[in-house]
């Protein structure tokens, strides 16, 4: 699991990028979002969420496989084809471009260690939920992934995780 601190600096510096302007109308969104759907990937429907107030999309690699392009459903019913403008392979992370506008961002949680047991909700792009725990590892996996109790997906991926106060803890 990738903290979600890590999506928002990421869109600032490294991965692959291109540039590719979002040919639809733009959509501007007054409520917290959530999640989102992402289609046209590889294995199906995944998830994704806003990390930039100008509609920019975190997800995960493997939600999008090798596609340029996915399909991102808004919350009003369109869909919006939304390049993918970045990519971070070794984080297992890709950020896509929507004409969306937001007025407000989710709540990020601010420190990077996350404890150990601490209970955490998985939500898909259909709002449904899966509670977990930050599990205990042996490992030295790295500062910017953190190991959980689920075993199965619920959809493709990219699902964001929240903490017990409903505050984005990763993905």
């Amino acid at each position: 699991t990738f903290p979600a601190q890590n999506a928002q600096q990421n869109w600032q510096a490294g991965g692959t990028s291109r540039q590719m302007p979002v040919q639809n109308q733009t959509i501007q969104i007054q409520q917290v979002q959530r999640t989102v759907g992402i289609t046209g990937g590889a294995g199906g429907i995944g998830t994704g969420f806003f990390v930039t107030l100008d509609g920019i999309v975190a997800t995960t690699r493997h939600t999008v496989g090798g596609a340029r392009d996915v399909t991102v459903p808004s919350p009003d019913g369109r869909s919006t084809l939304g390049p993918i403008v970045r990519a971070f392979p070794a984080f297992d992370l890709v950020l896509i471009q929507t004409n969306v506008q937001l007025i407000r961002l989710m709540n990020v949680l601010q420190q990077p260690n996350i404890p150990d047991n601490a209970n955490m909700v998985a939500v898909t792009h259909s709002g449904q939920g899966l509670r977990t725990a930050k599990r205990r590892s042996a490992n030295n996996i790295g500062g910017h992934w953190f190991p959980t109790l689920i075993n199965k997906l619920m959809d493709e991926g990219g699902n964001p995780m929240f903490n017990e106060r409903n505050v984005l803890v990763g993905m």
